[in-house]
């Protein structure tokens, strides 16, 4: 009887969760007609937020495992708000957004990817509330390792977003590419910060789910999915690309950097020269004269011939970044 009742609670939390969603969702669609798109990527965490608390409320078990859940979920969603409220009023307009505003298409495959987003994340707080506290386990090794992995990335994605709007608002930094913190062999930290919460909150679900309830796993794929092929990665290497374009700091940047796993630079590469020296016209700094035993063309020559090498070895290395397009989704996700 109390698994009837669970899988009864089960059905009415994913149903509630899918009908508040669509409708926040269709309403933010007809919405968007009016208002600028900027601030309507607000939709993602405000229906992840009222589904979640529905579903709290419908169920109203508080077994250790489903508090953190909901926290967690919570935690998410208040931050994503208040970074996307933050970053539309300071910037006024998301270039990533500029394939969408006028294509009533693309405009209804956002909010549909919103849609199965948003549902993606409500799946764990729908199911695991709607088990009785009496079925679940106590503490096991992969509670342990949820937590870790959420805090990490939540911490993670904070620290990075935070570094990246303070540098993108300071006047001196207009024009630079931000390569300090977490940004420095990293293109994109806050989105192996989302990756991580939301397998945390996966590991932390597992103790407690049974059959059907397996399908909550959609949640951190789907989530890693979308961050790596649809509205993370590639409209902000989209923009970076459309700002920078080939310039050499650009291109060098990419190359002591990694998209999703970070890339550090080695120590052969960091003790090459960042440029050619000149050997014509005139500067106003001192000028050092060759030690008499130095053989000075020869000096030149190959440093000149290392970078043209390394040039080259960026430039195909990069090359299949340089024809990235904007996504329909961009700008569903932080960054």
């Amino acid at each position: 009887m109390a698994i009837a009742i669970g899988h009864n609670l089960l059905q009415s939390n994913v149903s509630l969760s899918a009908i508040i969603i669509s409708a926040l969702c269709l309403i933010g669609y007809g919405i968007s007609f009016f208002v600028p798109m900027d601030y309507l990527t607000m939709t993602l965490p405000i229906s992840v937020l009222a589904a979640s608390i529905t579903t709290f409320f419908m169920s109203m078990h508080f077994h250790f495992r489903q508090l953190f859940i909901y926290g967690y979920t919570l935690a998410w969603g208040i931050r994503l708000l208040v970074h996307l409220i933050r970053r539309a009023v300071a910037d006024k307009s998301d270039r990533r957004l500029d394939p969408i505003r006028n294509n009533f298409l693309l405009r209804g495959l956002t909010f549909l990817g919103m849609i199965l987003l948003a549902f993606s994340f409500t799946l764990p707080t729908a199911m695991v509330s709607a088990i009785k506290p009496s079925f679940l386990q106590g503490w096991t090794v992969r509670d342990i390792l949820g937590i870790v992995f959420w805090v990490a990335g939540f911490v993670m994605e904070i620290v990075a977003d935070v570094h990246l709007f303070s540098f993108r608002h300071k006047s001196e930094n207009a024009g630079k590419i931000c390569r300090s913190g977490l940004w420095a062999h990293h293109r994109h930290p806050n989105y192996i910060g989302e990756v991580l919460q939301w397998w945390g909150i996966f590991l932390l679900s597992t103790p407690a789910i049974l059959g059907v309830e397996w399908l909550l796993v959609i949640a951190p794929i789907f989530s890693t999915i979308c961050l790596l092929f649809v509205s993370g990665i590639p409209p902000a290497e989209w923009a970076l690309n459309q700002e920078f374009g080939n310039t050499a700091e650009y291109e060098d940047y990419k190359a002591d950097s990694g998209m999703f796993i970070p890339w550090f630079k080695s120590k052969k590469e960091m003790s090459e020269p960042a440029a050619p020296p000149s050997d014509s016209g005139t500067s106003n700094q001192p000028v050092t004269q060759p030690s008499p035993t130095a053989s000075a063309p020869h000096d030149t020559n190959t440093m000149n011939e290392e970078y043209q090498e390394r040039q080259r070895k960026i430039q195909q290395r990069n090359s299949d970044m340089q024809q990235a397009a904007p996504n329909p989704a961009a700008g569903i996700t932080s960054d």
